[in-house]
């Protein structure tokens, strides 16, 4: 295996299988059993070279609930990524207030006690213990709360799934630390109420995950689904 492709699926492997997050991409909520995939495009420098990698991610509503008499939403997202022939896959599936599901908001900060699980490639799913960890996966970068240095941007128009919209842009730096080892980025997203769960387009720039090496990756919405159901039904 070519040194440089070694370096990213190493970086990947890193990041969705250790064991031990404003306008992000659950914006706001459509009917439940609506999912949406992103076709992901990851870029790193190599020793000579640029590196890539495709995958897709995958938020889905597949269920609601109500809780101390507030309505809530299973989320879902599935994560899928080749390198090199090698599939990395993971799930996680929360259960949120459908309050905590709009722009500006938190989500990851008000799941629902011992209502978050986690599965990774084909291991036996398992509870969440933090969701809020960017050292175990990405999830948290894309469903952030507040970013450092938030700032809204022009207007464009992003072409996806739904055409070519005009876009409300927003940008700001994520960053996560914990016990030494620190995840920083820098976070755009383009937003447009068509889009099911408010965002067309993503793009997460120098992503640093400890001392590896910086990636990137760009996230378009590449297809709307319907009567979706959970990977992981047995889990409520």
């Amino acid at each position: 295996m070519p040194r440089q492709t070694l370096s990213l699926l190493l970086v990947l492997v890193l990041w969705i299988t250790t064991p031990v997050a404003a306008q992000n991409l659950l914006s706001q909520l459509p009917i439940d059993g609506t999912s949406v995939r992103f076709l992901m495009k990851f870029k790193t420098k190599g020793e000579d070279k640029e590196m890539t990698a495709t995958g897709t991610l995958n938020i889905s509503s597949v269920g609601k609930e109500t809780v101390d008499q507030q309505p809530c939403r299973w989320i879902e997202i599935y994560y899928s990524v080749t390198v090199n022939d090698r599939e990395i896959k993971m799930t996680e599936k929360l259960l949120i207030p459908e309050e905590f599901c709009q722009a500006g908001q938190a989500p990851l900060t008000h799941i629902v006690k011992a209502k978050a699980y986690i599965q990774r490639g084909n291991r036996d799913p398992e509870p969440l213990t933090d969701a809020l960890d960017a050292l175990v996966s990405p999830i948290p970068i894309v469903l952030y709360g507040a970013l450092e240095n938030q700032q809204p941007l022009a207007k464009k128009l992003v072409e996806s799934k739904l055409g070519q919209l005009s876009c409300e842009g927003l940008q700001g730096d994520f960053k996560y630390q914990k016990e030494g080892r620190q995840v920083t980025c820098q976070v755009t997203t383009w937003r447009h109420q068509k889009a099911p769960f408010g965002i067309v387009q993503a793009e997460l720039n120098d992503i640093k995950i400890g001392q590896q090496p910086a990636f990137s990756i760009s996230l378009t919405l590449n297809a709307i689904l319907k009567n979706t159901r959970s990977r992981l039904p047995d889990l409520k």
